[in-house]
C-alpha cells in the first residue's frame, strides 16, 4: 500500500473537496493494535516441544508481537521443530542413500541404491517450518508485515544474539 498523500497534494491533483475530505478522514483513522498477551501453554506438549514453545514465545514477546491468538500456530511450530530434529537425526544416521534388495523379472536378487524416504519427510517438515515462521512473522521477508501489539516489548541486537537455541 502506498503512503497517503497530504491534503495539499490531493487538491493539486484535482480531486474534489468531498473526495479530499473522504481520503483525509480515512488517513486519520489509526489501526488499533492487538492486545499483547501470552497464550496458554498446551498441556500435551512433551519436554522438547515445551522448550521450543518457550523459546518462540520469548522471541515474540521481546519483539512485542505476541498475542493470545498465536497459541495454535506456536503449538504446530513447536511440534514441527521437534519432529524435524528427530527426522534429521535419523537421516544423518541412515544416510541419504539406502541399499534395497529387489528381485528382477527372473527372480534374481538385485541390489539397488535408492534415495532414503526420510529425505522427502525432512523436506516436507522444512517447508512446513518455513510456512509457520512466515505466519508468526519470524522471517526477514514477513517481519515488517507483523503489527506490534499494544504494550509489547522491544528487541535489541544483543537480545537476538543471545536468543536461546542459537549457536554461540
Amino acid at each position: 500500500m502506498s503512503r497517503p498523500l497530504p491534503v495539499e497534494a490531493l487538491k493539486l491533483r484535482g480531486y474534489s473537496d468531498t473526495t479530499v475530505r473522504k481520503l483525509s478522514s480515512q488517513k486519520s483513522e489509526k489501526v488499533a493494535a492487538f492486545n499483547s498477551g501470552k497464550p496458554e501453554t498446551p498441556q500435551h506438549l512433551n519436554a522438547e516441544e515445551r522448550e521450543a514453545w518457550t523459546a518462540a514465545v520469548a522471541l515474540l514477546e521481546q519483539r512485542g508481537t505476541l498475542t493470545p491468538g498465536d497459541g495454535p500456530a506456536l503449538t504446530l511450530y513447536a511440534q514441527t521443530v521437534v519432529e524435524h530434529r528427530a527426522e534429521r537425526t535419523h537421516l544423518e544416521n541412515e544416510g541419504r542413500v539406502t541399499v534395497v534388495n529387489k528381485l528382477d523379472r527372473l527372480g534374481r536378487q538385485v541390489v539397488i541404491h535408492d534415495v532414503n524416504p526420510r529425505v522427502r519427510v525432512v523436506r516436507d517438515l522444512e517447508k512446513t517450518l518455513v510456512l509457520l515462521l512466515r505466519e508468526l512473522g519470524l522471517t526477514p521477508l514477513r517481519r515488517h508485515h507483523v503489527q506490534r501489539t499494544a504494550g509489547g516489548g522491544t528487541l535489541s541486537l544483543e537480545d537476538l544474539l543471545s536468543f536461546p537455541g542459537q549457536p554461540q
